[in-house]
């Protein structure tokens, strides 16, 4: 529960405070099909909010991944874009590849929405 609630004040500081109350159902719901026209809040918003909308839950998908221990093992990430591919490269603080693959998993979305394929480099202390 406190996780959540971590997420959540995290949400509220960023730019995208305007999407708070359907950024907050995504961390809610985060591992869930994308929206759905049927969601309420989803419908009420126009085709370029949309998108961000989903952008954004992908990025929290990618996010609650790399935690999926709930160890904190990834200590920064270095974002790089190289040969039409994100890369992100991890600092983790012993074993992450459990943290890793969630992620992994989770990069569907991410893949569809911005049109290009995410990698993941753990790079350990």
């Amino acid at each position: 529960m406190y996780y959540r609630l971590e997420q959540l004040q995290a949400v509220r500081a960023g730019p995208w405070k305007l999407y708070l109350p359907l950024t907050q159902k995504f961390v809610a719901n985060n591992r869930k099909a994308a929206p759905a026209d049927h969601h309420i809040s989803y419908a009420a918003l126009n085709t370029s909010d949309r998108r961000l909308a989903r952008r954004l839950a992908s990025l929290v998908r990618i996010a609650e991944g790399l935690d999926h221990s709930h160890r904190q093992r990834i200590g920064s990430i270095r974002a790089a874009f190289q040969g039409g591919a994100v890369g992100l490269h991890l600092q983790a603080r012993g074993d992450a590849s459990e943290d890793v693959r969630d992620a992994s998993r989770s990069a569907e979305l991410f893949e569809k929405e911005f049109h290009t394929k995410l990698y993941f480099r753990p790079l350990n202390d």
